[in-house]
């Protein structure tokens, strides 16, 4: 007699010490039917008496800072053996730098999804890097500066794609200063009291 199916969906980040908690996921059959939606916890997801078939295992949401993970297919058969499935969530790590020093804070940052123009993330830089939210595995996105904190020039916008390899992405924006000096004839000491503007 054929033993009732049992399946472990294990949802892990890219180091997979723990089960990754906060995740929406949802188990499709063939038919693009959902047959089972739950958030993930801190422990394993065991489904049983899924009927023998094709399956895919869908993120629809992410937690906080991970970026939602592409489909994995499996498969179920009545051997009776535990399947298991395994869904690695990635993060983005964005760093604002003065060429290449430390960390520019104050920078007001969005990331937009270049297809439908919609801001997913959007923050002010501050001492530590950014592990930006929103992100959907394969898609591309536009981070812009929408304000520079004072002292720097606006950074243009960069556009990167998030890859479906199971390794944390970086993006980083650099500012630069432009700095204006104003020295008598000998170029050695600066002049003061003269009104200086700065037009485009």
């Amino acid at each position: 007699e054929n033993q009732p199916t049992k399946t472990k969906i294990s949802k892990q980040t890219i180091t997979g010490e723990k089960e990754l908690e906060g995740a929406t996921l949802q188990i499709v059959d063939k038919d693009n039917k959902v047959v089972a939606e739950w958030v993930s916890t801190d422990k394993a997801y065991y489904i049983e008496g899924l009927a023998k078939g094709d399956y895919t295992l869908v993120e629809t949401l992410a937690p906080s800072e991970y970026v939602i993970s592409s489909n994995v297919n499996f498969s179920v058969d009545d051997s009776g053996k535990v399947h298991q499935v395994k869904m690695v969530d990635k993060q983005v790590k964005f760093t604002k730098t003065v060429t290449g020093e430390k960390e520019v804070e104050g920078a007001e940052i969005t990331v937009t999804d270049k297809e439908t123009n919609q801001v997913v993330d959007k923050w002010t830089s501050g001492k530590d890097a950014h592990y930006i939210s929103g992100l959907k595995e394969g898609k591309t996105y536009v981070l812009s500066e929408v304000v520079s904190p004072e002292g720097y020039v606006k950074s243009t916008d960069i556009e990167f794609t998030v890859t479906t390899d199971k390794e944390t992405q970086k993006v980083n924006m650099k500012d630069k200063r432009v700095e204006f000096t104003k020295t008598d004839v000998t170029g050695e000491k600066e002049v003061e009291g003269a009104e200086i503007t700065v037009t485009d």
